[in-house]
Formats: C-alpha cells, sequence, structure tokens
C-alpha cells in the first residue's frame, strides 16, 4: 500500500498544482493585453476528454505564459533591446525612420484564384445591388487602399510590400464588379489623382487620418451626386469645426513596439457647426448619442478608438429625418 502511495505521490501534488494554477486564471476579469492587442489566453476548468488527449494541458500551457508575473515587462525590454540593435523587424512590424509598417512574408503564390472569388464576392453584391435598387437607393462600392500600400515606398529595397498582391485583387475584383455594373468607387486611383496626400494616413497607425477619411467621405458624396443627380448634402470642411488634441497618440503598430517608436503624432478631432440631433445603438443596445470618446486630461495617451469609442460589431447612427434620401 505505501509503495502504491509513493508512485501516485507525485500524481496528486501535479493535480493539486494544476488545481491552483486554473484557480489562478479562471474567472480573471484582465482578459485584454493593451499592447498586443488581443485578448489574453483563459483557462477552463478540465474535462475528461480534454485531460484523456492532452489538448487540456496545451490550452493551460498558453494560459499560463499570458499571465506571467512581469510578462509585459519582459516583452518591452525585448522590444527595446530589438530596436536598439536595429532590427529592421520587431514584433512582426517593420521599423523605418519614417513609418511602421506591417510585415510581409516572403512568399509568392498563383493569383488565378482570385477570379473565382471576385466571382463569388460580384454576385453576392449583384444581390445586394438590386435590393437596393429595388425600393430607390442607389448602392456605391467603395475600395480602400491599406496603410502598406499608401506608404508603400517606404519599405526598404529588400522588404516585400505585397503590392503584386493587392494589385490583383484590385484588377479582379474591379473587373467583375465592371462586368455586372455595379458602381464602384476606386479611392487609391483617387488619392493618386489629389497627390497621394502625406498627412492622410498615420505613420504609426494602419487607420487614415482624419484628413484622410474626410476626403474619402467627400469623394464619395460627390460620386453619388454625380451618378444620380440627387441634392444631397455633404457637409463642407467649412461646416466643420477642427482642432487637433495635445495628447500623446498611440498608434496600432506603435502600441506593438510598447510605445518606444514615437513620431510626435497627434490625432485631429472635428465638429459640426450646427450639429444634428441622432441616436445610436451598438450591436442592437442603444448607447449615448455620440461619436468621439474623448480624453478626460490633455496628458494621457489616445488611441485611434478617440473616434467611435474603439471596434464595435455593428453601429447604427438614426438622425430620424424622413424627408431625405
Amino acid at each position: 500500500m505505501k509503495n502504491w502511495f509513493s508512485r501516485l505521490y507525485p500524481v496528486f501534488v501535479l493535480i493539486l498544482a494544476l488545481s491552483l494554477g486554473i484557480a489562478s486564471l479562471v474567472g480573471s476579469k484582465d482578459r485584454v493585453s493593451f499592447y498586443e492587442q488581443r485578448t489574453l489566453a483563459a483557462a477552463s476548468l478540465p474535462t475528461w476528454g480534454s485531460l484523456w488527449d492532452g489538448s487540456y494541458l496545451t490550452q493551460l500551457e498558453t494560459a499560463l505564459g499570458d499571465r506571467l508575473p512581469g510578462r509585459e515587462r519582459l516583452l518591452k525590454t525585448y522590444t527595446h533591446l530589438n530596436l536598439a540593435l536595429g532590427r529592421p523587424v520587431v514584433n512582426e512590424t517593420v521599423v523605418t525612420p519614417q513609418v511602421l509598417l506591417p510585415f510581409q512574408e516572403y512568399h509568392y503564390w498563383d493569383l488565378d484564384y482570385l477570379n473565382e472569388q471576385a466571382k463569388e464576392s460580384g454576385a453576392q453584391f449583384d444581390a445586394l445591388n438590386q435590393a437596393v435598387q429595388s425600393y430607390g437607393g442607389y448602392f456605391l462600392l467603395m475600395g480602400l487602399p491599406p496603410q502598406s500600400w499608401y506608404h508603400r515606398e517606404d519599405y526598404p529595397a529588400y522588404m516585400d510590400d505585397r503590392d503584386w498582391h493587392l494589385q490583383g485583387i484590385r484588377n479582379a475584383f474591379s473587373q467583375e464588379l465592371a462586368r455586372r455594373n455595379i458602381p464602384f468607387l476606386d479611392m487609391r486611383e483617387a488619392y493618386q489623382r489629389m497627390g497621394t496626400p502625406p498627412d492622410y494616413y498615420y505613420l504609426s497607425d494602419h487607420h487614415y487620418t482624419l484628413a484622410g477619411a474626410y476626403s474619402a467621405y467627400y469623394t464619395m458624396m460627390e460620386q453619388v451626386q454625380a451618378d444620380t443627380g440627387w441634392p444631397v448634402l455633404a457637409v463642407n470642411r467649412e461646416d466643420l469645426i477642427w482642432e487637433t488634441l495635445p495628447n500623446p497618440f498611440l498608434g496600432s503598430y506603435g502600441r506593438k513596439l510598447y510605445g518606444l517608436w514615437e513620431a510626435g503624432e497627434t490625432i485631429q478631432v472635428a465638429y459640426q457647426k450646427d450639429p444634428i440631433p441622432f441616436t445610436r445603438t451598438d450591436n442592437g443596445a442603444p448607447v449615448e448619442a455620440k461619436v468621439l470618446h474623448l480624453p478626460e486630461t490633455p496628458e494621457e495617451l489616445v488611441t485611434y478608438s478617440t473616434y467611435m469609442g474603439g471596434d464595435v460589431g455593428e453601429t447604427i447612427i438614426q438622425t430620424n429625418r424622413p424627408s431625405l434620401k
């Protein structure tokens, strides 16, 4: 009996250790890593099946790694070291003196598959276009180039900017839309006609600046007016009060580098001189009728979530003006 117990004693110790580890992970409220912009792995209670096939230990190992004491400090130190060594890619981010960009893998592949995808998407947009037209509406699809294309010339010569892939996507989908007579506004061409203004995209973030987003909006409204003849009431620049926040801005790629790469960027906001009342729902639930989520002090860090309050699955804003189109 004593020999039997001595053999199973390590198993009991392991189960106790796992139980303590699980207890510290299950139900933890801090589930989001601000700098990594992802949800941290969490451990659930084990089942006989997950213990038997070993999947639970893998899950637990990942969760324990995400909750390692001092983990964020260690990752920040690691990032600082790599930046000090002048590594061209740190935390999957291409670091240049001018701009931060997403790292693109050194892989090339055949793009024939895009034609089939374009046909499938074209059929879906065609159905949507016909539905909108059936009740007297107008459907316009707008294509927006990503930050990696907008700053593609800043990629080092020995790195891929993936323009060959983006160009293939653009060609396949625009040709399919044209074949189906679906109105399409290509902002890539529009921005090139404008001279690709450098202040339309952030240097440390994959989002547009407010100036770039406003330009896309106004170009879209001009296209709607030209195609329909409707007296669409676009908001002109002079209808807005533009303000630059004094707060330091941390872009999405800057967050991946734990704020150690600074571009001195700020964020702009704009207010309507004559505000229009509206209601807002997020994911079907009524929320406060506002779009800007402003910082409480001029010193605190701001991110792109200043606009609209961050990523929301569905936001519906209604101005309740039935007289408009």
